[in-house]
C-alpha cells in the first residue's frame, strides 16, 4: 500500500492510475494498492456468494439487503473501495446511476492482504467508524480468521473471532450460518471431516 507524500489528492489522481491498481483517498492522501492475489480473491468471492444469495437475493435466507462487490464509496471527503459492502433496503435506492455511492453502508467487509492489512486495520477502519458504518468484518484468507466488529458510541467493539472450518453466525447476518471451510483457497486441516473414519474407532471395529 503506497501513500501520496503530499496530502492533496483528488479523484483525478485515482482516474490516472493503471487498471491493475486501486486508489483510495483518506484525509487528502492517496493510497494505492495492487489487485488481489488468488487467496484473497477466492475468499472474497466465496464469502460474497453466501452473503449475496441469502441477504440480497433472498435464496435460503431472509433477504432485506443490497450487497455489492468492490463498491466505490464517495463519503464526505473520502473515496473508499471495500471488498464488499451492504445496505439495508431501507437505506438504499436502486435508482442510483453514478459509479460513486454516497450512502454510508450498514456493513462492510475487508479481506486482508499483505499490501493492505495495515491500512485496512488503521486508517480505513477508523474512517468507517467516523462515517457511521455499523458493522465491519475483517477476513484473513491465510490465517483463516473472521473478525466481527460492531460500532458502539463511535468506536469499534470486537464481537467475535472465528477461525478455521467452523460455521460463522454473526451480526448483522446471524440469520444464516456460513461454512468458513468453503471460503479458503487452502482450507486448514481442523481434524476429521464429515465422512472421515476415526483411526481409533476403525481399529476397535477390527
Amino acid at each position: 500500500m503506497l501513500a501520496n507524500a503530499h496530502p492533496s489528492a483528488t479523484y483525478a489522481d485515482i482516474e490516472a492510475l493503471p487498471p491493475h491498481m486501486t486508489g483510495q483517498i483518506v484525509d487528502g492522501e492517496l493510497f494505492v494498492s495492487p489487485r488481489p492475489a488468488p487467496a484473497h480473491a477466492r475468499t472474497a468471492s466465496s464469502l460474497g456468494t453466501f452473503v449475496n444469495a441469502a441477504f440480497d437475493l433472498g435464496l435460503l435466507g431472509p433477504g432485506g439487503w443490497r450487497i455489492l462487490f468492490e463498491p466505490e464509496l464517495h463519503l464526505a471527503d473520502t473515496v473508499l473501495v471495500s471488498d464488499m459492502a451492504g445496505w439495508r433496503l431501507a437505506n438504499w435506492s436502486d435508482g442510483i446511476q453514478t459509479a460513486g455511492i454516497e450512502w454510508v453502508p450498514d456493513w462492510i467487509c475487508e479481506v486482508l492482504s499483505p499490501s493492505t492489512e495495515r491500512f485496512d486495520r488503521s486508517r480505513k477502519l477508523l474512517t468507517y467508524a467516523r462515517l457511521g458504518v455499523r458493522y465491519a468484518w475483517l477476513v484473513h484468507p491465510v490465517q483463516h480468521t473472521v473478525e466481527v466488529y460492531a460500532l458502539n458510541d463511535g468506536a469499534w467493539v470486537l464481537v467475535t473471532v472465528q477461525a478455521g472450518n467452523v460455521e460463522l453466525c454473526a451480526v448483522p447476518f446471524e440469520a444464516v450460518s456460513i461454512p468458513l471451510e468453503r471460503m479458503w483457497l487452502n482450507p486448514p486441516d481442523d481434524g476429521p471431516k464429515r465422512g472421515d473414519v476415526d483411526p481409533d474407532e476403525a481399529s476397535a471395529a477390527e
